[in-house]
C-alpha cells in the first residue's frame, strides 16, 4: 500500500491489489477492502475564538489540524481498480475553526506490463470539499479596512486529477513508483457575509453576491443612527470596500505534481518513503493578494515515510507521517481566498494511522 497521508487520489492511482509491489498480498476470492483511519499533527493551538458580544471564550488546547476518514477499493481482477473515500476534517487556528467534508473517487488501469518488474498505468478521480459554511472571525486588516468577521455561505471545491505511474519490484522485495500528472480545480461559494469596522469603531453587516450586496449600520454609532445601502454590482461595491465578491472567495487552479516512492516488503512488514511536488497556476485570486502585499503560495513540498504491518489473512496496520511545507495546500483549495490563505502559511508534521481490513483469503 502506498502511504495513507498522500492525498487519496494520487494513494488510490498508486495504491491497490494490483499493484506489482505488493502482489504478495493480493486477496483474490473477494477483492474488496474497507479502510478507517485518523489523522493529526503534533502541534497545538490555544483556541480562543471571538465571542458575538466582545471578548473571547475560554481557551482550549487543541490540534491545528485532525480528521477522519472511510474507504472503500474494490479490484477488478489484476488491472483494474476503483476506490471511494470520505474524510472528515476540522482545522483549528487561534481564533477560527473549520470543519468540512472530502469525497472522493478515483480509478487505476494497468496500460501496460512489460517483461521483467515494470507496470505502467494510467489513473483519474474527481474529488471534492464541500462545507455548509467558513466562518472566520479572526481579524483581517483588507487595504485599510478592518473586516472583524466573514463567513462563506456552502464553500466547495471539485477537482479532476490524472496520473502517469510507472511501478518496479525487485526480486528482493524493493519497490519503486514514480508518477506525474496535472488537476484542474473549480473553487466557488453561494456568496458571503461579514462584519466591518470603520475608524470610528461603527460596526457594519454586509452581504455579497454576484448579484449584488447590502451593507447596513448594525447599531448605532456616533451620529449615525441608522444606515443601509444597497450596491447593484460586485464592482460597485468593490470600489467602496476593496472586497471582490468573485476573486477573493473564488478561483480556477491548474496544477503539475512529480513524486517518488520507495518501499521494502520484509515478511508481515513494510516500510517506505516517498516524495511528492506540486506547482499551482490560478487565476486572480493570487494578483489580489500580491496587491494586498502578500506573496501567493505557488508550490508545496511533502516528504512522507510509512509502515505497514499484515495482522493477519484480512486485517492490516497502516501508520505514517508526512512533513508538508503547506498543509492541506494540495487538499483544501476552498479555503485559498483572500481571507483564509493564511491557513497554509506554516509547516506542519501530520501523523496518520488506517486499519485496513480486506474479504477473501489468499
Amino acid at each position: 500500500m502506498i502511504a495513507c497521508i498522500l492525498p487519496s487520489s494520487i494513494q488510490a492511482n498508486i495504491d491497490g491489489a494490483a499493484s506489482p509491489i505488493y502482489r504478495d498480498h493480493n486477496f483474490v476470492k473477494l477483492p474488496l477492502s474497507f479502510s478507517f483511519g485518523v489523522d493529526t499533527v503534533a502541534s497545538q493551538v490555544d483556541h480562543e475564538p471571538h465571542l458575538e458580544g466582545g471578548g473571547f471564550a475560554a481557551s482550549k488546547s487543541k490540534p491545528r489540524h485532525r480528521s477522519s476518514r472511510m474507504g472503500l477499493s474494490w479490484s477488478a481482477g489484476a488491472k483494474f481498480k476503483v476506490s471511494v473515500d470520505w474524510v472528515s476534517r476540522i482545522i483549528t487556528s487561534k481564533r477560527d475553526q473549520f470543519e468540512l467534508d472530502s469525497y472522493t473517487i478515483s480509478f487505476r488501469h494497468e496500460l501496460l506490463s512489460v517483461n521483467g518488474p515494470w507496470s505502467f498505468s494510467f489513473g483519474a478521480s474527481i474529488s471534492s470539499n464541500r462545507a455548509s459554511d467558513l466562518t472566520k472571525t479572526s481579524y483581517t486588516n483588507y487595504d485599510g479596512l478592518l473586516v472583524t468577521r466573514v463567513s462563506l455561505n456552502e464553500p466547495y471545491d471539485r477537482q479532476y486529477q490524472a496520473n502517469l505511474i510507472a511501478r518496479r519490484l525487485t526480486s528482493k522485495g524493493i519497490g519503486t513508483a514514480v508518477y506525474s500528472g496535472l488537476g484542474r480545480v473549480k473553487s466557488d461559494n453561494k456568496g458571503f457575509d461579514g462584519v466591518i469596522q470603520d475608524d470610528e469603531q461603527c460596526r457594519f453587516g454586509f452581504a455579497s453576491r454576484d448579484a449584488g450586496s447590502a451593507v447596513q449600520l448594525l447599531e448605532p454609532c456616533g451620529s449615525i443612527q441608522s444606515y443601509r445601502r444597497v450596491y447593484p454590482s460586485s464592482a460597485a461595491f468593490e470600489d467602496q470596500y476593496k472586497i471582490n465578491s468573485s476573486a477573493d472567495v473564488k478561483s480556477r487552479t491548474v496544477y503539475w505534481q512529480i513524486g517518488a516512492q520507495l518501499s521494502k516488503l520484509v515478511g508481515r512488514h513494510q516500510y517506505g518513503i516517498g516524495y511528492h511536488y506540486q506547482r499551482f497556476f490560478r487565476d486572480a485570486v493570487d494578483q489580489r493578494l500580491e496587491q494586498r502585499g502578500m506573496d501567493p503560495l505557488l508550490d508545496n513540498h511533502s516528504i512522507s515515510t510509512w509502515w505497514h504491518y499484515r495482522l493477519n489473512t484480512n486485517w492490516q496496520l497502516e501508520t505514517g507521517a508526512e512533513y508538508s511545507r503547506r498543509p492541506m495546500l494540495n487538499r483544501l483549495f476552498l479555503l485559498y481566498t483572500g481571507f483564509t490563505s493564511e491557513r497554509f502559511r506554516q509547516d506542519a508534521i501530520v501523523f496518520s494511522a488506517t486499519l485496513r481490513y480486506r474479504f477473501g483469503r489468499i
